[in-house]
């Protein structure tokens, strides 16, 4: 695998620059490849990409089949403007010619919050997607309920109710004709859902199992 640094210049009204981790298999990047977006937690936010590295799925599983791509959030602004991680993934989709087909989604805590509101505005784009320790928004389940979803939640976070995607996913299963959702408890887990969750290559697979076509 390959692991590199980049810094891009967006521009969305006015340019900014965006850090962001781009990984590569070990196989090599090949012609409609996969494309997983990660967002990042509150934690690692700022300019030190090696924050980034720390808890992005990489870190926990070898030899992903797919490119992966993780920008990171500036501390000046700790939210998520998704417009601009928009831009930046078209790009490098554009860049790679990644499979449109088979983008997928995952973020942490904070990143699983920014992930619900790229799935959100932007429900064409993405195959599937992983929140791992938050929820979205309740009110627009109808929205995305075409797209195949997997939540992880620690049983005994204290820092972010798993309330959030317990109702996160029983208002998606309410909806008529959703797709696809689970929804996973660990048991004994605080805060730290995304430990077990990017360890498993089970996740890896069920991603690519989905596409748009």
């Amino acid at each position: 695998m390959s692991i590199t640094k980049h810094t891009k210049a967006i521009e969305f009204k006015q340019k900014i620059n965006l850090n962001y981790l781009l990984y590569k298999p070990e196989s090599g990047v090949k012609e409609e490849m996969p494309i997983l977006l990660y967002l990042h937690g509150s934690g690692q936010c700022g300019n030190d990409l090696d924050m980034v590295k720390m808890h992005w799925p990489p870190a926990y599983c070898c030899n992903i089949p797919m490119l992966i791509l993780a920008p990171q959030c500036s501390s000046d602004t700790p939210l998520w403007e998704v417009h601009n991680i928009k831009l930046l993934l078209d790009n490098i989709v554009e860049e790679f010619n990644a499979d449109t087909t088979r983008i997928y989604i995952t973020g942490m805590s904070m990143g699983a919050f920014g992930m619900w509101d790229m799935l959100i505005k932007y429900p064409k784009v993405f195959a599937a997607g992983i929140s791992v320790c938050h929820g979205g928004y309740t009110n627009r389940s109808n929205l995305i309920k075409h797209i195949p979803l997997w939540l992880f939640h620690g049983a005994k976070d204290t820092l972010v109710d798993p309330g959030y995607s317990l109702r996160m996913a029983q208002s998606l299963l309410a909806e008529e004709d959703t797709k696809e959702v689970h929804l996973t408890l660990y048991p004994n887990a605080d805060h730290d859902a995304w430990t077990p969750t990017y360890s498993n290559p089970e996740i890896y697979r069920w991603l690519l199992t989905h596409s748009l076509k």
